[in-house]
């Protein structure tokens, strides 16, 4: 099921094709494989995946990886520190520049550009390697194949998790495929793969409907908090589960990648959130930008914090709803850095300080989900009931299907740290392991029934 959308041809992972074809051949013929060409072989089947997502721009990605490994080797071989810097400066400019051009070339008027699928996340891992060379956290690849393989391996290429090249740079050689690594690996897929199509997707269908109304009058409060919490709740299993099978797929073929998620939804603070949420985009901020601003030692931290937010909402997106998502978190992580150590706040009951993050979390996200600036604004008014919907088509109760409360339930459960404390548990008992065997076997057959019966669902992040 390779389907046409727009300029792409996109194969997901919750696709059949992707499950039932590419996966296990590119599974089969790895294993069979000589090791010392096992690496080159993942560079071809993700070069294959990519095409098959995004065709047209593959010169493109075999530009950024001949440019990557040439500029390492170059700023590698300088012993003064003052001409790396300036070679380092003049390589991370010539990588941003397909970024800046695609992403908001339309701000300038150049024309409707259509962005190249990820590359948001194969320019920050360009980044992250070159300047892992320039820290002489990793030497500078004289093997372009592993280069490749690090900035299109393809579980990543398309939304990540952004690992480090010093992360990755040792399993290129070394990584083991061990019978419970790869079952661990098929457990992770099937997880997200159920959290994608039978929570997310679900879910999804409620969203459309409210934030896709013809106008904001044929909606109420209800209606407007309702679709709140379930964009809430679908970007989160959606991207979460694509993360899930990214990293279930890395184990299959040997790779541990970056956590991406660790249950946002129960953290306290939105500093505690971006801890949670995204780790490894926030980890690559912090790296890259944050801590060369300055970080927590020089300069102005609230100022940082600021730019880093307000790059963060830019990476995102080009529109004005993005700059202003990243600057509502920014604004709320220096409020917190004021606050966090006066008696008051420390005195401020759990569930409070829970509740008042949630509820800028939802904030946000309505920012981030709604079609501009002015939807935004307008959806958030209805919520705050200043406005009513005087053109109501549907009432709350026609949204609140069997299928979607029952998905809430599932949620509520999913959201917290309940299967991982169970399982932390009972994971050396035998009848858990056969339970759990069974619960997998269960959803994935009830999965790949989802995606059969379901309309092509693009993971949320594939736009970013």
């Amino acid at each position: 099921m390779i389907v046409k959308k727009g300029d792409y041809h996109i194969m997901t992972f919750n696709s059949i094709l992707f499950i039932c074809l590419f996966l296990p051949f590119s599974l089969l013929i790895y294993n069979l494989l000589h090791p010392k060409v096992k690496n080159a072989f993942l560079v071809l089947i993700s070069v294959v995946f990519y095409a098959a997502t995004s065709f047209k721009f593959i010169l493109l990605l075999f530009g950024v990886i001949l440019f990557d490994f040439c500029a390492a080797l170059f700023i590698g071989g300088f012993k003064k520190q003052k001409f790396k810097t300036a070679v380092l400066a003049v390589c991370l400019v010539l990588n941003l520049l397909p970024l800046l051009y695609y992403k908001y070339g339309t701000l300038l008027n150049i024309g409707n550009i259509t962005a190249p699928l990820g590359i948001s996340f194969f320019t920050f891992k360009s980044i992250s390697y070159l300047m892992d060379v320039y820290r002489q956290k990793s030497a500078p690849s004289k093997n372009i194949i592993n280069v490749a393989l690090y900035i299109t391996i393809f579980p990543q290429i398309i939304s990540g998790p952004i690992d480090t090249y010093s992360d990755m740079a040792w399993q290129f050689s070394q990584r083991k495929i061990t019978s419970a690594v790869f079952a661990d690996g098929i457990r992770r897929f099937v997880f997200g793969l159920a959290k994608k199509v039978i929570i997310a997707d679900v879910l999804g269908v409620t969203v459309d409907r409210i934030f896709q109304a013809g106008s904001i009058s044929e909606i109420n409060a209800p209606i407007a908090w309702l679709g709140a919490l379930c964009y809430t709740l679908q970007i989160f299993f959606d991207f979460s589960g694509y993360t899930d099978m990214a990293i279930g797929i890395g184990k299959m073929f040997g790779f541990e990648f970056a956590e991406n998620f660790n249950f946002p939804y129960i953290s306290k603070s939105i500093t505690e959130f971006w801890k949670r949420w995204h780790i490894s985009l926030s980890s690559w901020f912090k790296n890259y930008l944050y801590i060369p601003l300055g970080g927590n030692r020089r300069g102005n931290v609230y100022f940082n914090l600021l730019v880093v937010f307000l790059t963060t909402g830019l990476w995102h997106g080009a529109g004005l709803k993005f700059v202003l998502w990243g600057i509502w978190h920014g604004i709320f992580m220096i409020i917190e850095r004021v606050c966090s150590k006066k008696e008051w706040y420390k005195k401020i009951p759990a569930f409070v300080k829970w509740t008042a993050t949630m509820l800028i979390v939802i904030f946000g996200w309505v920012i981030f989900r709604a079609g501009g600036t002015k939807e935004a604004l307008g959806f958030l008014s209805v919520m705050f009931g200043k406005q009513t919907g005087a053109e109501i088509t549907f009432t709350l109760k026609s949204y609140l299907t069997s299928e979607l409360i029952f998905t809430f339930i599932l949620v509520a459960v999913l959201s917290f740290p309940v299967f991982k404390k169970v399982s932390f548990k009972f994971e050396n008992q035998k009848w858990y392991r056969l339970v759990r065997l069974a619960a997998i076997q269960a959803l994935l057959i009830l999965g790949m029934m989802y995606s059969i019966n379901s309309s092509y669902s693009p993971f949320i992040y594939f736009q970013f």
